[in-house]
Formats: structure tokens, C-alpha cells, sequence
């Protein structure tokens, strides 16, 4: 299964620690968020990593040349410093890529530390019995669900809502990644094309009830603000991740 990293954004959530740096290699514990992706990646046998790249694209360019042998991954970037596609024109621009060999791929923002089997997600997206396009997204609960964070509603194993809903529900967190099949890939605008992968992929699946949930347990840090990275620099100090790593 190959992957993509989204590592366009510009990172305004992290300001002012992203006026200089592109938010993918912000630093925790002294090394850069993407770091701790490929590292995973690499652990649960991914091989082949593309990293889409915009705002100071150039620095995470020079962090791949740097740093591909000492992660053992063969790592590609995707270039669209001159036009930002969002989290749907990335991945059409994937999309061939993606595909190429496989009927499924893995979407991965590197703005959290978490550590999901990723053998144990793919067999369970690869399981689904459906004609119908779908994914899988890692979700886990969190106290901050419906206040920080918008809810991933879910009934079972399916996402049932994006935010409140009438229906029977528990309240889950989005924890970064997901995977696509092709045909739930299909649905994004052509590639080249700025777009949202929630408005054009999530929400269409959601609708036909094709979006389904690996609950994750394990430890997590979000890294969407200088407050969280501070408190992610503190737990890993304090060793809360490092069986993990």
C-alpha cells in the first residue's frame, strides 16, 4: 500500500512557530513531526511514501534528500509550491501514483503522534465487503471531542455524522489517517484541480454509509497548535512514548 503525507498547509494554527518553517518539520522533542511519521511508516513495512509540499516547500525537499537512507524508505515528492490544491487536489494528483499497483492507499497528516498497527488497519479496510467506494478512518475517543475538536459520530463501525446529529451516536476524534479505495478516490475533481477531500470524498460516503472506523487506543498528541507542541515536548520528556518509537 503506498502512502501520501499532507504536508502542504501553511500552518496558521501553529503560528508563530511556522513564519520560518513549514509546519511538517515544527519540532518535537527536538525533531521534526514528520519524523515520527516516517518513522511508523516505516516500522508497519510501508516503503513507498509520497509528501505533497507548498508553504517553504524547499526545507521538507532538503529534509527528504537528507534524511531517505536513515528511514529506509523510499520517499517522492509532489510538488505544488505553485499552487495549493487542498486535501482532495493532493490526492487527485496522486491518485495515478496511489493506485498504481493497488486498490487502496493510505492518507496520512503528520500533525499528531500516535501509533496505530497499520497492518492491523489495512487487513481491516481490506475485510469490508462493499461494492460501493469507502475508507477507513482511524478514530479514538478523546475529552475534547465536541469542545476543541468537531465529533466523527459513529454507530458500530460506521461514521454516521460530522458534527451533532439526532441519530443514536458516540462521539469519536479523528486521529490523522485513513485510507481510500480507488472508487472512493474517483469521486475527488480532476487532478489539478483545488478541492476538499471532506466535501468531495467524506462526506459522499458518509451519506451512502460507506465510511467505516478502526478504533485506535493507544497514546496521542495533537501538534495543531504551539500549546500542543509544548505539551508534547513535556510527555515525551516525561517517556510516555518512547516503548513506542
Amino acid at each position: 500500500m503506498r502512502v501520501l503525507i499532507l504536508a502542504a498547509g501553511l500552518g496558521t494554527r501553529l503560528r508563530p512557530l511556522t513564519n520560518s518553517t513549514p509546519k511538517a518539520l515544527v519540532p518535537v522533542d527536538g525533531k521534526p513531526m514528520l519524523h515520527y511519521s516516517l518513522l511508523h511508516l516505516k516500522k508497519h513495512g510501508m516503503t513507498e511514501v509520497r509528501i505533497n509540499v507548498h508553504y517553504l516547500g524547499e526545507q521538507i525537499v532538503d529534509f527528504v534528500k537528507d534524511s531517505e537512507l536513515s528511514y529506509g524508505i523510499k520517499v517522492y515528492i509532489q510538488d505544488e509550491r505553485k499552487q495549493l490544491l487542498g486535501s482532495g487536489g493532493g490526492i487527485a494528483l496522486s491518485h495515478e501514483w496511489l493506485f498504481e499497483h493497488d486498490d487502496a492507499a493510505l492518507i496520512w497528516n503528520p500533525d499528531g503522534i500516535l501509533f496505530p498497527d497499520l497492518t492491523e488497519f489495512a487487513s481491516q479496510h481490506r475485510a469490508t465487503r462493499t461494492t460501493k467506494p469507502f475508507g477507513t478512518l482511524i478514530v479514538f475517543p478523546h475529552p475534547d471531542v465536541g469542545f476543541r475538536y468537531n465529533p466523527v459520530c459513529t454507530s458500530g463501525e460506521k461514521v454516521i455524522a460530522f458534527g451533532d446529529t439526532l441519530e443514536p451516536h458516540e462521539k469519536k476524534h479523528f486521529a490523522g489517517g485513513y485510507i481510500l479505495s480507488k472508487s472512493a478516490a474517483d469521486l475527488l475533481p480532476d487532478p489539478g484541480t483545488e478541492s476538499c477531500v471532506v466535501k468531495s470524498v467524506w462526506f459522499p460516503l458518509v451519506k451512502s454509509r460507506a465510511f467505516y472506523t478502526y478504533d485506535y487506543s493507544g497514546p496521542y498528541q495533537n501538534l495543531g497548535s504551539p500549546e500542543d507542541i509544548d505539551l508534547g515536548n513535556t510527555r515525551f520528556k516525561a517517556g510516555e512514548f518512547t516503548r513506542y518509537l
